[in-house]
């Protein structure tokens, strides 16, 4: 008796060292994988500013100030801080970040950088809270904390509206499992509606946040609750700030200048295009190797074409194993729909400007990860027992092969030249890299090769019909630098036919009259320029000259009279 007593106390002694080791697993794993994410793209802290940081940013007078800060509540918005969509979450973020740093890019860096890692922490917190599986939990967050596919959004300040939008989408669904685990409950319904607003207004792609907890209600259930309960209690509240967002996006605070048409103004065309686009988005989660700071997509407009069947053929697969997981494997089934529901906002159903994006990225990738995680633990746990050790060996290499790219592709994004250089070198960059290798080119001083991006540029975009009035522009400077007036004057015209209140178009093209001895024209367009913006006093100081060096002094004394008090009125204010 005295040995089964003994025998059960051992027993009950290594259950308490079971727990306590799971208990420290559960303290130490989310430092670690915090650890391992921060250290994947620690070397961003050395990057320069980038693509849209110098229009989000540096150039961007709006976060500069807090006298602004009100107009980020009405319809002044979209005018002041030169934004195309309402994102005040971000932007105060950004108010922030210039009060503490300035326009040191360490600090703006710094701020991606800590929401990366802490939006790997709490998807280790919501995976086990869902789930209960702290290996899972554990492995899917650090296959999230350092995959390549995310590096565009964590190196570019101007893309932190998909760092924050995840912040908030991932504490949305943790604090609506915690509802069911919750004597609180009000508490926890009030916090998920609160950071559901928070995610909404950061980026609009958390209008899929709803569809995402339906699902996770049908296929994992927390609690016994009916689902028509849990509908007719908890998601009027979500449904009711969706409809409230949509009303102060499209109808109360709208950008009036936002207008983006579909591909080839088709909808049949759009279609079949971001079927192709959704692929290509399969085969970049799958295989990170080649990646893209600005993608090419050339309109698909035909069913029949190898692109777009093959396409198909894969989407038709991965909606069949689906369809069969929704029964059997209802963990996997969830994280794979979670990956292309979290995509619908962004399949240009509302056309955006940029159809395909890694940035797009950032939430689906999260299902994929889970997905991942429970594909090596299913494998892990189905072989047999000999084998399972190269399982984890794999598990290790896919980390480390993570790892690697990870910090390769963060290296591009060092700075604008780097980035560019390298982009142009991808069959699939878009039109803008090109135009700002361009821009790279020319101000080192080296035309022609200026000349031969901008040129590489709008051959690019005639691809996808676009009317690219910006590298017409760029074009014309560089060819004007060239003394090739002609040509300076064809460009400036071709963009100022695309985009007719460029008003530096209009002074660069009077400019390039007066120097191709066109003095009538020349006064023209600058007097277009003032028209437009009649406080610019480069532009009453270039038609001074113009009439002084067409014999008119009288009107070049008054231009030049405008053009120094307009300056000192300038020096003024900025002192």
């Amino acid at each position: 008796m005295t040995r089964r007593i003994q025998g059960h106390k051992s027993q009950v002694h290594c259950l308490n060292e079971s727990s306590s080791l799971t208990k420290n697993y559960r303290i130490l794993l989310p430092i670690l994988i915090s650890l391992i994410s921060f250290l994947a793209y620690l070397n961003t802290l050395h990057h320069q500013f980038v693509f849209d940081d110098f229009r989000v940013v540096v150039n961007n007078p709006f976060i500069k100030d807090w006298k602004y800060f009100p107009t980020l509540f009405h319809g002044d918005y979209f005018r002041i801080s030169g934004e195309l969509s309402y994102r005040p979450v971000v932007t105060l973020s950004y108010f922030i970040d210039y009060t503490l740093w300035h326009l040191n890019p360490l600090g703006f860096h710094l701020t991606n950088l800590f929401i990366h890692t802490l939006n790997a922490f709490l998807g280790y917190a919501l995976i086990f809270n869902i789930t209960k599986d702290l290996k899972l939990a554990g492995m899917s967050s650090l296959l999230f904390g350092v995959h390549p596919i995310l590096t565009e959004t964590v190196n570019s300040v101007g893309f932190r509206e998909d760092l924050l939008c995840a912040t908030f989408f991932l504490l949305t669904v943790f604090f609506y499992v915690k509802i069911y685990a919750s004597h609180d409950k009000n508490t926890r319904y009030a916090l998920a509606l609160l950071s559901y607003a928070f995610s909404l207004f950061s980026k609009e792609m958390a209008i899929s946040l709803p569809i995402i907890i339906f699902v996770l209600d049908m296929l994992l259930p927390q609690s016994k609750v009916r689902l028509k309960i849990r509908i007719l209690r908890y998601y009027p509240g979500f449904l009711l700030m969706s409809g409230v967002y949509i009303l102060l996006r499209f109808v109360f605070l709208r950008n009036t200048i936002e207008h983006v048409s579909y591909p080839g103004n088709s909808m049949v065309t759009n279609v079949l295009t971001m079927t192709k686009v959704i692929a290509s988005y399969v085969k970049v989660l799958f295989f990170p190797i080649v990646l893209n700071a600005d993608y090419h997509v050339i309109p698909e407009t035909s069913a029949i074409r190898p692109p777009f069947y093959l396409s198909v053929v894969l989407l038709i697969c991965i909606v069949g194993i689906t369809l069969r997981l929704w029964n059997r494997q209802k963990k996997i089934a969830f994280f794979v729909l979670w990956t292309f529901i979290t995509l619908i906002p962004v399949m240009n159903v509302v056309p955006i400007g940029n159809i395909m994006a890694e940035r797009y990225l950032y939430i689906p990738s999260w299902g994929f990860c889970m997905f991942l995680g429970i594909l090596i633990l299913k494998t892990h746990s189905y072989i047999i027992h000999t084998y399972r050790s190269l399982v984890k060996s794999c598990f290790v290499l896919i980390l480390i092969f993570y790892c690697v790219f990870t910090i390769k592709h963060s290296r591009i994004w060092t700075d604008e030249q780097t980035l560019w250089f390298h982009t142009v070198n991808n069959n699939s960059c878009s039109f803008n890299a090109h135009n700002n290798l361009g821009k790279e080119y020319f101000q080192q001083g080296l035309i022609d090769k200026a000349i031969e991006e901008y040129t590489i540029a709008l051959s690019k975009a005639a691809e996808v019909y676009y009317a690219y009035p910006t590298a017409h522009y760029n074009l014309g400077i560089a060819y004007d630098v060239k003394g090739r007036y002609n040509d300076a004057i064809r460009e400036y015209k071709n963009s100022l036919r695309i985009d007719p209140g460029n008003t530096d178009a209009h002074n660069n093209l009077g400019i390039a009259f007066f120097k191709n001895r066109q003095a009538d024209s020349a006064i023209e367009e600058v007097n277009k320029a003032i028209t437009l913006d009649p406080n610019n006093a480069t532009y009453h100081y270039n038609l001074a000259k113009i009439y002084h060096e067409a014999n008119m002094p009288d009107k070049a004394g008054i231009e030049q009279e405008l053009a120094n008090r307009l300056k000192r009125n300038l020096d003024a204010g900025i002192r």
